[in-house]
């Protein structure tokens, strides 16, 4: 897929889900962070660099990440998805 559109925000995000799911926690952050990189707008990706980041031992990049998360979900009128960040900041921040 990444020779069709290598250029595609949404391709990286695809990826970066497949390597967090083996447990591939590097790559996928890169993955992630290609994403935002390519459409900074991209609630997903950061909400999914943050749990990735989570897993990784870094909590105040996590925090940051659902933070910035929680106010693209809501500005895209996400209100669920910003709710499930916010949740995970809670957790975060016990």
């Amino acid at each position: 897929a990444l020779q069709i559109n290598p250029g595609g925000a949404n391709t990286y995000f695809n990826r970066g889900l497949a390597l967090f799911r083996i447990k591939n926690d590097r790559s996928a952050l890169a993955d992630y962070t290609q994403a935002i990189q390519l459409n900074p707008s991209y609630a997903k990706a950061f909400a999914n660099r943050g749990i990735t980041l989570v897993r990784m031992g870094d909590r105040q990049g996590a925090i940051a990440d659902l933070q910035q998360a929680t106010r693209l979900f809501r500005a895209q009128g996400m209100n669920a998805d910003a709710q499930k960040a916010l949740d995970l900041i809670g957790q975060l921040q016990r």
